[in-house]
């Protein structure tokens, strides 16, 4: 190689051009997907490719019915159009996969640990990747959602029907109520110490006897070298990512969370509760815990 092209080269690699081109190139792709929905709160696939998903999912999982509205606020969702680019099909296809997935994830597990599914709460359910899923598997079960983002539960009444509890970030504003099962899915991997511990006693409480509260957590053994060895807190979370109106952008209620698994065993002893930890269950790089009353 000459000598030009050697500083070519290391001109490249310095100013890492090519990652900056690509990521430009994401970007203009998703902002060219997004315009389709310009103006829009709620995001769906066109008729054709509802059929074609439908059909999908039918073949693959044995659905009969899929909810197919996205509230154009929908992170999670968000961060699918953004991977796949100006691919919506597989976009959506992505989105209601690994909403299903989690939600049979969810359902094994409750079935593993309880009988009574009379009711079911998706705590801190966002705009609906996993809730919509749960009629799938407990048709008979009454299905409600909890959030702190006003827009996110009149979507899910509006769209899917499921029953409502309001409450803001601080743990004394839920209201009085039991559910046989409580799903907790990256709520407690994104909050300090303080909400973390408020919010835990108050799902604990917020059971019926023969209930459970199942979350998932950041084991904080994929950090090298914490300061605290029972709960790392930085602020850092997926809502940083996209400006959408109703983000969350309070780093001191809302950020990224690391615990050990002696630090969730402690607290569920403290609040009378013991715990079981999932190890053959992960969701991403989470790993699954479940609170009951003792036997």
């Amino acid at each position: 190689m000459s000598i030009l092209g050697r500083l070519k080269k290391y001109a490249r690699k310095k100013l890492e051009i090519d990652k900056d081109v690509d990521r430009l190139q994401k970007q203009i792709h998703f902002l060219s997907a997004l315009v389709n929905f310009s103006g829009q709160n709620t995001m769906e696939p066109n008729p054709a490719l509802k059929a074609k998903l439908l059909l999908f999912f039918q073949n693959d999982r044995g659905l009969k019915d899929l909810y197919f509205p996205v509230h154009k606020n929908d992170i999670m969702f968000l961060y699918h159009l953004y991977h796949h680019q100006s691919d919506t099909e597989e976009a959506f296809k992505s989105y209601y996969r690994v909403g299903l997935n989690i939600a049979e994830s969810c359902a094994d597990q409750i079935n593993k640990h309880t009988a009574e599914k009379q009711s079911i709460l998706d705590f801190g359910s966002g705009y609906g990747r996993v809730s919509r899923f749960l009629p799938f598997f407990f048709p008979n079960a009454n299905i409600f959602i909890s959030e702190i983002k006003p827009d996110a539960l009149l979507f899910q009444k509006e769209e899917f029907g499921f029953e409502t509890v309001a409450h803001t970030h601080l743990a004394e504003s839920f209201p009085t109520k039991s559910f046989d099962i409580i799903i907790a899915g990256s709520v407690f991997t994104h909050l300090p110490q303080d909400l973390f511990e408020k919010w835990y006693a108050v799902l604990c409480k917020s059971i019926n006897k023969k209930g459970m509260v199942m979350f998932s957590y950041n084991d904080i053994e994929r950090i090298a070298s914490p300061n605290n060895p029972d709960i790392h807190y930085t602020s850092q979370s997926e809502d940083s990512f996209f400006r959408v109106s109703d983000r969350l952008a309070d780093d001191n209620t809302y950020g990224l969370t690391f615990v050990s698994q002696n630090y969730l065993s402690k607290l569920a002893k403290d609040n009378g509760l013991e715990i079981y930890f999932e190890k053959e269950v992960q969701l991403a790089k989470q790993k699954i815990a479940v609170l009951k009353n003792p036997s």
